[in-house]
This record gives structure tokens, sequence and C-alpha cells, in this order.
């Protein structure tokens, strides 16, 4: 086509849609492209993940999704990722750099349990990427619990996913100003928001940097209980079995702001099997003592005792073990299997803040089981 074909064409689409129904579609035709080239980059970040698990299965001999219950000290720092597998029979570690990127996944099972979705709180709503074989764009799931959509804040607010029915399908649970609001999964979309306990919430006087709130399944019944710990200690709101919830009563008092001067900044209060009874319980990182409480399977906790004497998840068998990130490097307690735990020993000699550089402000190191170490150890 020359220029005057060009030409007439132009003249002739002007008096078919105006100027404006031509600006319109030159929008339209913008917004494609974009969307587009967002779809590629989704796709090429995927590949990249791909070949990193390709890589290790490579480096190991199996793939990593037929794990032993061996686990691997995962740290992101500006160098990259690095790895440190579990040894043949002691707890020693294996430096293993790797290049490439962690995503921060939660594991969603929206159509089925036991797959793993990429779930993102951004300005808008709820999206999710869902996990397969073949990559797919990313969609807005829930136009709620963003920035815009319905002002929420990470300075505000805590979202998180769980089985709030028993379904096998994990939902979208915030606190929010009024309390705690659920959005429901049926598989393939999202109920519309509905407030299920005036509790836990802002305007209760829960705030995310005096209060740390989980859901857990605190009874072994296949869907969440709520669990935060407050200003007087432990509270505990129990599910109906049908996505309601009890009014929220103090377990335990001990582990709060006030109940025992627990700080966000400095404690860690985390949720963990520690005796492998299928139950929740309580792991507490205080000034100068680990403490556990153990779950009763009622939603109420035992007594707090201690575990470990000094401020410091897994060994393949099944129980949670403590691992810490200190000056010297990793540091792992491992779990007597009956909600004791063995002293610390010096694991790793790297990702510490004096044995390496590392520092909690910029660099994240997290656990997690990737499956079989190099030698084919569990």
């Amino acid at each position: 086509m020359d220029q005057e074909d060009g030409d007439r064409v132009a003249e002739e689409m002007a008096r078919l849609w105006g100027t404006q129904g031509i600006s319109e579609l030159r929008k339209e035709n913008k917004t494609l492209r974009e969307e587009r080239n967002d779809a590629r980059a989704e796709i090429e970040e995927l590949r990249r993940q791909v070949e990193i698990l390709r890589k290790a299965e490579r480096k190991t001999g199996r793939s990593p999704q037929e794990s032993t219950g061996s686990s691997l000290a995962v740290s992101v720092s500006e160098e990259g990722t690095r790895f440190a597998w579990p040894g043949p029979s002691e707890t020693k570690f294996a430096s293993s750099p790797s290049d490439g990127i962690i995503t921060q996944s939660l594991p969603v099972p929206t159509h089925r349990v036991g797959r793993g979705d990429i779930v993102g709180f951004g300005l808008n709503g709820v999206t999710i990427l869902r996990t397969s074989l073949m990559p797919h764009a990313t969609k807005l799931a829930v136009a709620d619990f963003g920035y815009n959509a319905g002002g929420w804040g990470i300075n505000r607010h805590v979202r998180l996913v769980g089985d709030t029915t028993g379904d096998g399908l994990g939902d979208i649970i915030g606190f929010g100003d009024c309390g705690v609001f659920v959005s429901r999964s049926n598989g393939d979309s999202f109920s519309p928001s509905s407030l299920v306990l005036e509790e836990f919430g802002l305007k209760k006087g829960w705030c995310v940097d005096d209060h740390v709130r989980y859901v857990a399944d605190l009874r072994n019944k296949g869907y969440v209980d709520i669990i935060g710990f407050g200003d007087r200690g432990v509270l505990v709101s129990l599910n109906n079995g049908d996505g309601t919830y009890a009014p929220a009563r103090l377990v335990l008092n001990d582990f709060g702001f006030i109940a025992g001067g627990w700080r966000l900044d400095r404690h860690l209060r985390f949720l963990a099997d520690v005796n492998g009874d299928g139950i929740p319980d309580i792991v507490a990182f205080g000034e100068n003592h680990v403490f556990v409480a153990l779950g009763n399977g009622d939603g109420t906790f035992a007594a707090p005792r201690i575990v470990i004497n000094k401020n410091f998840t897994y060994s393949g068998d099944g129980r949670a073990d403590i691992i810490g990130f200190v000056n010297a490097g990793v540091y792992v307690a491992l779990n007597n299997g009956d909600g004791t735990f063995q002293q610390p020993k010096l694991a790793v000699k790297d990702f510490g803040a004096v044995a390496g550089g590392w520092q909690v402000d910029k660099h994240p190191r997290f656990v997690a089981d990737v499956g079989l170490g190099p030698d084919g150890s569990g």
C-alpha cells in the first residue's frame, strides 16, 4: 500500500467512525499491546523459574517435587539466591550457589488441594497467577482487599489465605478496620467479601505494629480458626464449621503486648506442630529463651515452657526444628519429638550478620523443603 492508498484508507475510516472513533481505536490498540507485553514478561519469568527447577533436578537426580522431608536454607541478596543443602547424617549444610530468582508464594489450592497459586494483594484487589505446566496470565480474582479497591493498606491491615469451610479451597481472609472479612472461593471465582467477625480489627485496637494474627486449623478439622497475639495474650476465635466464627476468647495470658511485654520488632511468635500430633503449637522467641505452648486440640494451649535457654524447619522426620540466622551463621536446634529441642548447633558459617554481612532489612532468608540434597541424601 502506497502513501496515496494509505491516505484514502485514513479518510474512509474518518468518514465511517469519525476522529473520536479512530482515537478510541488507537487507545484500545495501545492497551492490547501493553497487556501483550505484560503477558510476555510473566511467561518469561515463569520460564526462568522452570529453569531453576530443572537445574535443581540435574544437581540432585530427582525432581524437587519428590520430597523426602529434607530441608534447605534459602536466602536472597543483591548477589542472587543461595542455598544450603542438608548433609547425609549430621546437622551440616553444604553451600551451593545458584543464580536465579525465588518468588514468595502462598499455598492457595484454588482448584484442588496441593496446588499452589501465587496470590498478590495489589492496588485494585486480589490477583492470582495459577500455577501450571503452561503459563497463564494473572487474573484479578477479587475487586477488594486492595489499596484502591477497599482502602486496604499493609500498614493497617493483614490479609491471609485459608480454607474457612473445609472444602479444600483457599479463601481470602482480611483483618480490616471493622473486623474479619472473608471472600470464599468456589474453585473458579470468589464471592464478594463479607464481615464474619467484628473482632481482631483496627477499631478494636489491633494494629500491625503491636499484634500478630494468624489463621490455622487448631483442632485438625479441615478448616481454619483465628488466633491473635494481642495486648492481653493469645485470643482464639473458633470456626463454627460453616465459615462463621464464634466470639474470640482469651486462651493464654502470655505472649501479648502487655501480658509478657512481647514486641513485634524483638520477639517472634509462630505456630508449628512440634510434637507430631497434627495440632499447631505456639513457638515463641523471647529475650533469652525459646518457649513452646503445646496445642490441646480444642483451640486452647498448655502453659508455656522453656525449651531452649539461648536466643536463636526440618530434620526430615516430619517434626518442626528451629532454624535461626544469627551473627555467626545458621544455627539448628533439632526437635526431640516431645515438644523439647536439642541445644542449637552451628550448621552453616554463612547467611549471618558477621558471617557474610547479611542484614534483616536487606536480605530475606527462608527455610523450604526442596527435596533431596546433592548427594541423594534426605
